[in-house]
């Protein structure tokens, strides 16, 4: 049985785990492997909770949408 590769993988800029501190400009330039992080995407479904019940309160107080 042989095997082969067909593309190589580059090793990631850093790891996915939540327990290396990672500095802001490497986790900007590699964006895409940042919201793969688990705190990433909790903070991502945060903001979405809370704007969907602002949402919310302002559909059922009448507030006019523009």
């Amino acid at each position: 049985m042989s095997l082969n590769v067909l593309n190589a993988a580059e090793t990631p800029a850093f790891p996915l785990d939540n327990y290396t501190e990672v500095g802001e400009e490497v986790r900007l330039k590699n964006r895409t492997l940042d919201l793969k992080r688990e705190t990433m995407q909790q903070n991502i479904k945060t903001r979405s909770k809370l704007t969907n019940n602002i949402r919310n309160f302002l559909e059922e107080n009448n507030f006019p949408r523009y």
